[in-house]
């Protein structure tokens, strides 16, 4: 999935991105190949994008 499409369906993403050095440059690029990147794991990122998206809103 592209960062984009993440931020634009979930903006309460875009704070999680940011802490994990994803820059603007990066939003047309796939998730896992910009984790990779900024050697991260794939999945740890995904696991944190989704607590943000899917947290209970207070």
């Amino acid at each position: 999935m592209l960062v984009r499409d993440v931020k634009v369906r979930h903006p309460q993403t875009v704070p999680v991105f940011e802490e994990l050095g994803f820059r603007g440059a990066c939003d047309d690029c796939d998730i896992e190949q910009v984790a990779r990147k900024n050697g991260l794991k794939p999945r740890d990122v995904v696991d944190a994008l989704n607590r943000a998206a899917f947290a209970p809103q207070s």
